[in-house]
């Protein structure tokens, strides 16, 4: 206490005691709408779980039912999923409509809730069946009617299946689609093993995109391409066959050996990095490295899932289809450390909330290989000649409806489609992103940043962007999908390294993507290598080097490189200039994004002062940051002098931009 009157001073020691409060978990919307068909027995799955979030690290989330029509359901307390409760029927044309509510509890006072109205759809009828004596009409000449679409969660759409195969596809199995062809194997018994495609919008086949399989492909089981290359499995050899998918030539440099273990190879399906290959014999599942073909990990499967043939996921979700259990079982898909933790075996973790029940109930009794496009699930049936669809649920729909970039030939937009090439036309240097989501709710994120805030809607520059990048988050917040344009003649993408690349090293930030996405970025800015801190030390990738050099670089990113990833990089030359480096968007849990362990970690600075950040810093514990400059480091040791420091202020003196990286140092 200082009394300036009399100038003088006295200093007292206070103790402070600082309590945490309490948050409330919460929903991602304040309503939400699911669907129970007529034919729903005791304790069926109502649509998807529903999972609040709680920032108070520790809080154990339970749900609770209540509202004028709670008594017709049940919540699992602990999933959030809703069943249908003992002795409840329903019936459309008596009520139509049933309103709960469901709220998520922390067990410290916190609770959220959401409103939720579930729709009664009609029961399908099974499709008609043909009686070798002729077409059973139940009396008077007049046929059955036909099965019933519908609209919910999980249930046969009817009216997107392809229904008529070609009178040569025997038995169908293993599937593929990019979106606007579908690609569908045929193994029937004896000869004729063959690779058929339809076109996906007409269910017409479409022969110019088929090719020869090789003559060992004599069991073709599952089908997986990233675009260019197609692989397919065979359940008599220990390998997936390679082939370009455009022309069909074999491509055997690209061929995948399988372990001795994996001996019965059936469905398969790839993220970009990891392929995973389902095994009938083991009931297992099989994880290789895509570039290397090394193998990763086995993982067991539901004792449920006896009798397992296709593979599909969205990347949080895995399906697999059974021929016995007659329905899509589901599995939620392990990130990389769980996997090296499944390496002994260890049984992936069942979602039952999430299973497709439908087949079995409307005639796909032998259901094969499954592709989604995030709408609705295909099912190859192996023995009547169709390809059933079912609704994939609203809330995990993370699709756009349209993409508009005036000024840019896209050529056409299909939701399915993820990556397209854009020329700009008649000398524009300049467009305005139109990107509109599928399913309201959705958010919906653009890259680069707006480069004229004063205008309407979104500006990209196209002399300054070598890559549009839109992110499309499901309604739930569960599931993200990511559009990419590349913008012929225009700068290095945006989207890939930003920051300003310097002779010698620099920080820079990787948007996300595989690592083949990251080293042809890398190429297009010069750079010499990359570095990743993890562990606190520097876990180099050289550009050229042999692969047992970058070998930990990979296994570090088996699964891609997450978006806003800070790097080292290293460069002999030319420097280049900032192409426009994404900006990490907020609100931050900490004003410094990203791990600090023991040595040095990559940050992000969610923007202020030097002595913001210095504030800041000392309240993570750490004792200095370096930015990197010119090619060099430049340093804020925390606590020693101001001339020490005075380099790193004079850097920023205008202060330190939201979403720069940086290096961290902890004792």
């Amino acid at each position: 206490v200082r009394d300036t009157g009399h100038r003088t001073s006295r200093v007292a020691t206070v103790a402070l005691t600082i309590r945490s409060v309490n948050d409330d978990p919460a929903f991602a919307a304040a309503t939400a709408e699911r669907s129970v068909s007529e034919s729903a027995e005791e304790g069926d799955n109502v649509g998807a779980p529903f999972t609040a979030v709680d920032i108070d690290t520790g809080d154990t989330l339970t749900y609770r039912l209540s509202g004028v029509d709670a008594f017709s359901f049940d919540i699992n307390p602990d999933s959030g999923q809703i069943t249908v409760a003992s002795g409840v029927t329903f019936d459309a044309v008596t009520q139509d409509t049933f309103e709960v509510t469901v709220e998520a509890r922390d067990g410290n006072g916190g609770r959220a809730s959401i409103d939720v109205t579930i729709a009664v759809s009609s029961t399908p009828t099974p499709p008609a069946v043909f009686f070798s004596g002729g077409l059973g009409t139940g009396g008077g000449g007049v046929p059955p009617p036909g099965p019933t679409p519908s609209e919910a969660d999980f249930e046969w759409t009817v009216e997107r299946d392809i229904e008529a195969l070609d009178s040569g596809h025997g038995s169908a199995t293993g599937m593929w689609s990019d979106g606007a062809t579908l690609w569908l194997l045929d193994n029937p018994e004896g000869a004729g093993d063959a690779l058929y495609a339809y076109d996906r919008a007409t269910g017409e086949r479409a022969p110019g995109r088929e090719f020869t399989l090789d003559e060992r492909n004599r069991a073709p089981r599952g089908a997986w391409s990233d675009g260019e290359t197609i692989w397919i499995s065979d359940s008599g050899q220990e390998r997936l066959f390679a082939h370009d998918l455009a022309t069909g030539e074999r491509d055997e440099e690209r061929d995948i050996e399988l372990a001795a273990r994996n001996a019965d190879p059936r469905g398969i399906w790839s993220d970009g990095s990891v392929v995973w290959v389902l095994d009938s014999g083991r009931a297992a599942l099989f994880a290789y490295d895509l570039e290397s073909g090394e193998l990763l990990a086995e993982c067991a499967l539901d004792a449920a899932n006896s009798d397992l043939r296709g593979i599909w996921s969205d990347g949080v979700t895995l399906w697999v289809s059974d021929h016995g259990a007659k329905r899509l079982l589901a599995y939620r898909l392990p990130a990389r450390e769980e996997r090296a933790a499944s390496g002994d075996g260890k049984a992936l973790e069942r979602v039952p909330g999430e299973d497709f029940a439908e087949p079995g109930r409307v005639g796909n009794n032998s259901p094969r290989g499954i592709w989604s496009d995030g709408s609705v699930m295909y099912v190859a049936d192996a023995n009547d000649g169709r390809v059933y669809t079912y609704n994939m649920p609203d809330a995990w729909d993370a699709r756009l409806a349209s993409l508009e970039l005036p000024g840019v030939d896209i050529g056409g937009f299909d939701p399915a489609r993820t990556a397209y090439e854009g020329v700009p036309e008649g000398g524009a240097t300049q467009t305005t992103v139109s990107a509109a989501s599928a399913q309201d709710g959705s958010t919906v994120d653009i890259a680069p940043p707006d480069a004229d805030g004063g205008a309407d809607g979104h500006q990209v520059d196209l002399a300054r962007a070598g890559e549009i990048t839109v992110i499309v988050t499901s309604p739930d917040g569960s599931r993200e999908r990511v559009y990419t344009v590349a913008l012929a003649g225009g700068a290095p993408p945006a989207s890939c390294l930003g920051g300003d690349v310097a002779v010698g090293f620099s920080l820079l930030i990787y948007a996300g993507g595989s690592l083949d996405e990251l080293e042809s970025c890398a190429e297009g800015r010069h750079l010499a290598a990359l570095y990743a801190l993890e562990g606190g030390e520097f876990v180099p990738y050289v550009l050229g080097a042999p692969g047992i050099v970058n070998r930990p670089f990979r296994e570090l990113y088996a699964e891609g490189v997450p978006g806003l990833t800070p790097l080292t990089v290293r460069s002999e030359g030319p420097a280049s200039a900032r192409p426009g480096a994404p900006v990490a968007a907020g609100p931050w849990e900490s004003c410094l994004r990203g791990e600090t362990s023991r040595g040095l970690s990559h940050v992000l600075y969610e923007g202020g002062g030097v002595g913001d950040l210095a504030g800041c810093a000392e309240e993570l514990g750490l004792a200095a940051l370096y930015a990197l400059h010119g090619g060099q480091f430049v340093p804020y040791i925390l606590g020693a002098p101001d001339f020490v420091n005075s380099a790193f202020g004079e850097l920023f003196a205008g202060g330190v931009a939201a979403g720069t990286p940086l290096v961290a140092r902890r004792e």
